[in-house]
């Protein structure tokens, strides 16, 4: 084999091509973050309130089953744009590019011309079947589990009732506020993508079951009719039915949060902290 044939390279890709695979690559990735966030914040609220006008809080249950669905194929978009991108594999082509003297470039062909998927190899063919197989076959089970994940969530509607629902939409069980062992009003500390986040959380403890609502689980209502909602719930136990956790975490929760001054007084009401 020849050196000049050992020092061949492929032409860089054209402006358009580089701009076409950060373009698809970032809106495969943007989408696949906007989708977990939909189905992990939005998608339970609508989930609850269209199935309940009377429901105010919904806490999903079994939710991991939506996010590979609809993320496979997004995900799958950022890894091909990443992958072809650095093996410079021209979508068009760069067909204004000149070599400097005599370096030897190696043949490519645009991504979708029959001359590309005549030049690949057996090999490469069998390999690219592979992935797609694989592929089809995770998103054919993750599609079929999808459904699973809709209906199953906890809620708490405006007439103090509680319900678990299961994957059919169906009641399996519910309680009444009046009938909860113990309340537990707490300051919560979640890790996300690194960084630290607080909520405020109310446990109603019952016989065989417990129901948990945070802070942000609660729709149709701001910040202040929240915690509002919250005192209201408290109100109905009396001392020594509650507890309250982890009033440490006073200071990093509204420094998170960003309350007003009268959001505030209504956080140290609940938690019966003096500032």
């Amino acid at each position: 084999m020849s050196r000049l044939k050992l020092n061949a390279r492929k032409p860089p890709l054209s402006k358009l091509d580089r701009f076409l695979y950060i373009l698809i690559g970032s809106c495969a990735l943007i989408s696949c973050f906007a989708l977990i966030l939909f189905l992990d914040f939005k998608f339970p609220t609508l989930v609850a309130a269209g199935q309940d006008e009377k429901a105010i809080a919904t806490s999903a249950l079994h939710w991991g089953f939506l996010f590979p669905a609809p993320t496979l194929l997004t995900g799958s978009i950022w890894v091909a744009a990443c992958d072809l991108m650095g093996r410079k594999q021209p979508i068009f082509g760069n067909k204004s590019y000149k070599p400097k003297g005599f370096q030897p470039l190696l043949p490519v062909y645009p991504l979708f011309s029959k001359a590309f998927r005549e030049s690949l190899s057996k090999k490469s063919k069998d390999k690219i079947k592979l992935i797609l197989l694989i592929l089809l076959a995770v998103g054919t089970v993750f599609t079929a589990l999808f459904p699973l994940g809709i209906f199953p969530r906890k809620t708490l509607d405006r007439d103090n009732r509680f319900c678990t629902y299961n994957t059919l939409n169906e009641v399996v069980h519910q309680e009444r506020v009046e009938n909860t062992e113990k309340l537990t009003i707490e300051i919560e500390n979640f890790q996300r993508k690194g960084r630290d986040r607080y909520n405020i959380s109310l446990t109603f403890q019952f016989k065989d079951r417990s129901y948990s609502f945070l802070d942000n689980e609660f729709f149709g209502m701001s910040d202040l009719e929240t915690l509002e909602h919250m005192l209201y719930l408290k109100s109905l136990f009396k001392e020594g039915e509650y507890e309250i956790l982890h009033t440490e975490r006073m200071t990093n929760l509204l420094e998170r949060q960003n309350y007003s001054s009268k959001e505030r007084a209504l956080v140290y009401q609940l938690f019966e902290y003096n500032s």
